[in-house]
């Protein structure tokens, strides 16, 4: 049973898509795989078996940990981040069908970007404001303010407007105060 339950060695980009659910689901079955084994019994082992369950780049993370719940403290505070539902929506809006994916799979990874938004019940008017904020971020026609934008969690439609409305204002002020370099004949 034992051999059933192990574990692919966690090999993952915390920054991936869906990295937070991947790590979620790699650690039930390393837990999993944990109980059903006899011989590791100890928080000493447990970390031996942890450190032979991730890639060497994973183990950087880690391995300064002292004791199992020190290593698992440090994964989860790596791979279980907040979600920027901004960027999460963004991902969601812009995901097009790609050359050779079925059209099953593009569903799936749909589905996937779609619980990465972590959507709550809201009123129809928050709903509205969150398209409206949503379709704003995408259709900003500076990529500077774009990507402004995509990096800040948690804006709401007028936080979204502010902070647009003054990386705009900064960007002219820069472009009008740059030195001219022209060559002059």
């Amino acid at each position: 049973m034992e051999q059933i339950l192990k574990p692919d060695k966690l090999n993952l980009d915390p920054q991936a898509v869906g990295a937070a659910n991947r790590f979620d689901h790699w650690l039930k079955c390393f837990e999993a795989f944990l109980e059903a084994s006899a011989a590791v019994q100890s928080d000493s082992d447990k970390l031996h078996v942890l450190h032979a369950r991730v890639s060497d780049v994973v183990y950087a993370t880690i391995h300064d940990a002292e004791t199992y719940r020190d290593a698992l403290e440090l994964l989860k505070s790596q791979y279980s981040k907040r979600t920027n539902e901004v960027y999460a929506r963004h991902l969601l809006a812009t995901r097009r069908q790609r050359p050779g994916e079925s059209s099953a799979q593009f569903l799936r990874e749909l589905w996937v970007l779609g619980r990465a938004c972590n959507c709550k019940a809201v009123s129809a008017a928050q709903n509205t404001e969150d398209l409206i904020r949503d379709a704003y971020i995408t259709g900003i026609a500076s990529n500077y303010i774009w990507q402004r934008l995509l990096e800040q969690g948690g804006l709401d439609l007028p936080k979204t407007v502010t902070l647009a409305e003054s990386l705009e204002v900064a960007s002219r002020n820069l472009e009008a105060n740059a030195p001219d370099h022209a060559v002059t004949s």
